[in-house]
């Protein structure tokens, strides 16, 4: 937001004849509020243009203040949620060495496509397959073939990971292969995205 020439002619004369004390003597609030506080000992400047000015500069400051804060509840509640997860991790087998260094600074991503959360606009327009080709172009014969001789081959290679798979999660070595093919064509489309932190997000 731009300040009007006339509150910006305020402000530098303001601070030509008091805002160095102001700052002396609130160090701790910023510049704004530096130069509200030298806006409201100047008697040099209007009442109205110094009332305006105040209230843009007030109003500025609690814009910021406010959105920061929101950002600050934002943070800790995604943290808090990382968090929760370490007893679950835990008892997958995965160690607090690991955990911590793949948690360690995770952030939301907030830039996802067709991402749709409580309170935020959904950002982009949706690019995902399924939503943007008709079934015939999406499910192609030829392609379902091609995956399905090529799973039967690493259904062989991947006996023994996709059977302990199985035991130890109950997903099935067919459904494991049918969704490493058709979402990754079996390792050779790697998305541009995270993958821990768009399964956080």
């Amino acid at each position: 937001m731009k300040c009007p020439g006339t509150c910006l002619r305020a402000i530098a004369e303001a601070e030509s004849r008091g805002a160095s004390a102001a700052v002396a003597r609130f160090p701790e609030t910023g510049k704004r509020a530096n130069l509200a506080h030298a806006l409201s000992g100047s008697r040099s400047v209007s009442g109205s243009v110094r009332s305006a000015c105040r209230i843009l500069l007030l109003a500025l400051l609690l814009a910021a203040l406010g959105s920061q804060s929101t950002a600050r509840a934002a943070d800790a509640a995604f943290a808090q949620f990382i968090a929760s997860l370490w007893p679950e991790a835990q008892a997958a087998g995965v160690s607090r060495a690991t955990f911590e260094r793949e948690t360690r600074g995770l952030e939301p991503d907030y830039k996802l496509p067709d991402l749709a959360l409580p309170g935020r606009p959904v950002t982009g327009a949706r690019a995902q397959a399924e939503f943007v080709q008709v079934p015939a172009a999406y499910v192609k014969e030829a392609t379902i073939a091609r995956l399905a001789v090529e799973g039967q081959r690493l259904m062989q290679k991947h006996r023994a990971a996709l059977d302990q798979i199985e035991r130890q999660f109950g997903v099935p070595a067919t459904m494991v292969l049918a969704i490493w093919g058709r979402e990754s064509d079996f390792g050779r489309y790697t998305d541009p995205y995270d993958a821990l932190r768009v399964v956080a997000t």
